[in-house]
């Protein structure tokens, strides 16, 4: 179904609009099919062209609907590609025909370019806890060139020899049912953490079009942050009805002064969100540059594998171990389960005119945001008390 079709002086031209800023080869290879239908009923179709988001545009005072957007013709992939689509079509109703559900084995196919819709079907039973499909940063050439060899347990892979770090120290968990520690290593991590120190976790916001002046599609906007030590926990929430990113950027600082250091679990998002806002502040990135030095990354402990638990299945997320390392689910009550979700609540606040619905989405917000800050504070003690 064609996203958008005009009719010009010389015939039509379709567009394929896509939510995003690059060109996949997936979204050409969408587009090409699109124009094999089109051209099967609509013979005048003159050019197709796949439109994206510009992440080049700044929003100023109204929105420029033609700078928004850019556009690329894909018209001659498309014709070089007629002879493929028609192969692919003819193949599946030849499959449809058959009226059987094709007996293919389970592959790197299943994931590619998107996860199957029959994933549900094809991978019953596939998965079990000693499950090779358990296992954590393994390619997927590898994982199912050990499938179709047979070794479908982690048990089945312990006399090899030729296996990276990584994946002996998670086999040998597994096998053995014992926790691998490396007090040492650990300590490297959790030994900086001398004087006042607190968790911290951020929440940004990254709308398709700009809402805000003088920002840029899906550019990552803070609006809440947390803190959580000794002395409990404290909140600070930004609704961005106007741009609140000094704000933002100002009360970071100040409230992060009282700190030596500043925990997080994964500093990636924490430390683009300070570089972007002390590039935007020049003002205020002296301070920044300050606040980003304090972080202290407890995820390195989980993802340089100098603590693997064999409960983790291949989850390094802090929600997952989080559970096995405290033996306890912080987020049991949220009813935000992810940052992707506190982003849609966040569109969500702002969207809502009742004020008691809006409070409600705020303090789910603010206690997805703390639970995170919780478990990253109750993980690095944990931590701290092995070594």
């Amino acid at each position: 179904m064609v996203d958008i079709l005009v009719l010009t002086d010389s015939g039509y031209e379709a567009y394929e609009v896509k939510s995003s800023i690059k060109v996949s080869e997936t979204y050409v290879k969408d587009t090409c099919l699109q124009f094999y239908v089109l051209t099967n009923c609509l013979p005048d179709l003159k050019d197709i062209f796949i439109v994206t988001l510009n992440d080049a545009y700044v929003l100023e005072d109204a929105l420029d609907l033609k700078r928004l957007f850019k556009r690329r013709s894909v018209l001659k992939d498309a014709l070089k590609n007629e002879a493929y689509f028609a192969g692919q079509i003819s193949f599946a109703q030849e499959l449809l025909d058959r009226n059987v559900i094709p007996d293919n084995p389970i592959g790197k196919h299943c994931f590619s370019p998107y996860e199957c819709d029959f994933f549900g079907t094809c991978w019953k039973n596939k998965i079990s806890d000693d499950s090779i499909f358990t296992l954590g940063k393994v390619n997927k050439d590898d994982l199912f060139a050990w499938y179709n060899q047979g070794l479908r347990n982690i048990n089945d892979l312990s006399t090899m020899t030729d296996l990276n770090r990584d994946l002996s120290i998670q086999i040998k968990s597994n096998v053995q049912k014992e926790i691998h520690v490396e007090p040492e290593n650990i300590q490297r991590t959790v030994g900086k953490l001398n004087g006042n120190w607190a968790a911290i976790d951020m929440e940004i916001w990254g709308q398709a079009v700009p809402e805000l002046r003088g920002t840029r599609p899906f550019q990552k906007i803070p609006f809440l942050f947390t803190l959580y030590g000794d002395a409990g926990q404290a909140n600070f929430f930004f609704e961005h009805r106007e741009d609140e990113r000094k704000d933002f950027a100002s009360t970071l600082i100040e409230q992060t002064k009282a700190f030596d250091h500043l925990v997080v679990f994964d500093k990636s998002l924490e430390s683009l969100v300070i570089n972007e806002l002390a590039a935007l502040y020049p003002d205020l990135s002296a301070e920044l540059k300050i606040v980003n030095e304090k972080f202290v990354d407890v995820s390195e402990i989980i993802h340089k594998m100098h603590y693997y638990h064999y409960l983790f299945n291949g989850n390094y997320s802090l929600k997952s171990v989080s559970k096995v390392i405290l033996d306890e689910d912080l987020f049991a009550d949220e009813t935000i389960f992810s940052g992707l979700e506190a982003m849609n609540a966040f569109v969500n606040f702002r969207n809502e005119p009742n004020d008691i619905a809006r409070q409600a989405i705020k303090d789910d917000l603010i206690n997805y945001c703390q639970s995170d800050t919780k478990a990253t504070y109750a993980i690095t003690k944990a931590f701290l008390k092995l070594v």
